[in-house]
């Protein structure tokens, strides 16, 4: 064998052996050990409905910061409240306890108008808002709030915004798609939660800061927590169908909002007027329930001097259409007349010895008129009360969530901002048990105390039960009221 030979079979000889060192499969392909064990698609994730509501609405969400003093009598949660008599930090005690809120809101206006719920901003003594995407707040003026709704309208100074449209709510089917977008825990800006209308038309719903007067809320499993307040609830098309308002904290799945169509006509009032003007008769109704169904809206009583008195209505007279539009139950008479035109004639009909009659009103407004006589009157003072051992849900649920049992004297269910009661630190799930050292026990007597007060000058004394204390707090009348 020669030497070149000799260097050819040593030189396969050490490729043979390279060849089998390496981990190739019969046939050439490469072993299962060499291939990997996930696979990949890098083509793009398929089409979402909710991506594209998600990219068209979150820059005109907004996150909302509130800063309150509790030194000043605001309206604060009970919590707040024991703190501060416990706690009351006063000159040279240290900071006060004042935590800042925050809640949602969205932009509705190129103007800047922005609508929030009322209760984020309540007795707020600075709300500062800040924009998707940007660090730096921007201090929001508030133009007007309606607790009686539970809405505000903020406005900042900020051009080139991109408003949110309105859909119509009432053409909102349950099961339809709801998309909910607000700042949960104020912290976890932009979120996006998708669920279905779940109901329609629920009401008798105890909101935080007190139960709005005015209340038709669409319900939705579309995850909303807390600091979700006020922000946007959205079909398929990005349209606002509703403002999200309020959690059922002792469920899942369950959340409330104004209907788009009543939060869209209370932006408008504010935003020109400043506050809502509403419509009112100056009559107590009930709903009317004939052979298990409900049938209009039962008058009962008619107060001298009002609207409803000067177009003849009466008591035991059933309310069954008002301005063209059926009226089946109490809550449909109070729409209807909260949205009717001041000074406006309108035409109804009701039902009276088993006859229709056909009358006309003329509505005046709201707060020009004297205190609405209901099962436990209006706001007074800043006051909406029901009495403590009765069963209006919103006393039902105030004495489960505070421990507070049934008892004698008139639950406070509702504080206006700014009022009397506000600044006196009254609070929902207080009980009035005297007023000016006269018993409050029930409905009726509660009217009479508000009567007796009418034209008075000086202070109001109530002797107030808060967390199973009794004190004494001083009301200031408020200036150019009409009590009673």
């Amino acid at each position: 064998m020669n030497a070149r030979r000799h260097d050819s079979i040593l030189i396969a000889a050490l490729v043979g052996a390279l060849l089998l060192c390496l981990p190739v499969a019969p046939g050439g392909r490469a072993s299962a050990q060499d291939r990997p064990l996930s696979r990949l698609d890098a083509g793009p994730p398929p089409d979402s409905p909710f991506t594209a509501v998600a990219d068209r609405v979150r820059p005109s969400v907004v996150n909302i910061r509130v800063e309150r003093d509790p030194r000043g009598g605001l309206n604060l949660d009970p919590m707040q409240e024991m703190y501060r008599e416990f706690f009351p930090g006063g000159p040279g005690e240290g900071t006060p306890f004042a935590p800042p809120g925050s809640g949602t809101g969205f932009v509705v206006s190129q103007a800047g108008h922005i609508l929030t719920n009322n209760h984020v901003i309540a007795g707020a003594d600075l709300v500062t808002v800040r924009l998707s995407g940007e660090q730096q707040a921007v201090v929001a003026e508030v133009v007007g709030s309606d607790p009686a709704s539970d809405l505000a309208v903020l406005k900042i100074d900020r051009s080139g915004l991109d408003p949110l449209v309105f859909g119509d709510s009432d053409r909102v089917r349950v099961g339809d798609w709801a998309i909910a977008v607000g700042n949960p825990f104020g912290n976890l800006e932009g979120s996006l939660t998708v669920g279905v209308v779940s109901a329609k038309g629920r009401r008798d719903l105890a909101i935080h800061g007190g139960a709005p007067r005015y209340q038709d809320f669409l319900q939705t499993d579309a995850a909303i927590n807390f600091g979700n307040s006020g922000g946007p609830l959205l079909d398929l098309a990005g349209r606002v169908i509703g403002v999200n308002t309020a959690i059922n904290s002792a469920g899942q799945g369950i959340g409330f909002a104004i209907p788009s169509n009543y939060a869209r006509r209370v932006f408008e009032q504010i935003a020109a007027h400043g506050r809502v003007v509403r419509g009112y008769l100056g009559a107590v109704t009930v709903d009317f329930v004939s052979e298990g169904q409900l049938r209009g809206a039962l008058v009962e009583t008619v107060l001298p001097g009002t609207p409803a008195a000067g177009a003849g209505l009466q008591p035991g007279d059933v309310m069954v259409e008002f301005g063209g539009r059926p009226v089946t139950a109490d809550r449909d008479l109070q729409f209807l007349v909260g949205d009717a035109d001041v000074g406006r004639a309108v035409a109804c009909r009701v039902r009276r010895d088993g006859r229709e009659v056909a009358l006309t009103v003329t509505p005046s407004e709201e707060s020009a008129g004297p205190v609405d006589a209901g099962s436990g009157a209006g706001a007074w003072l800043g006051i909406t009360a029901e009495p403590a051992d009765g069963d209006d849900p919103r006393v039902v649920r105030l004495r489960d969530a505070l421990g507070v049992a049934a008892g004698k004297g008139m639950m406070i269910v509702g504080i206006e901002p700014g009022s009397a009661a506000a600044e006196a630190g009254l609070h929902p799930g207080d009980v009035v048990r005297e007023v000016d050292g006269q018993p409050a026990d029930g409905a009726a007597a509660w009217r009479s105390l508000q009567q007796q007060a009418a034209g008075g000058e000086g202070p109001v004394m109530l002797l107030i039960v808060s967390g199973g204390v009794e004190s004494y707090r001083l009301l200031e009348r408020e200036p150019g009221s009409r009590e009673g």
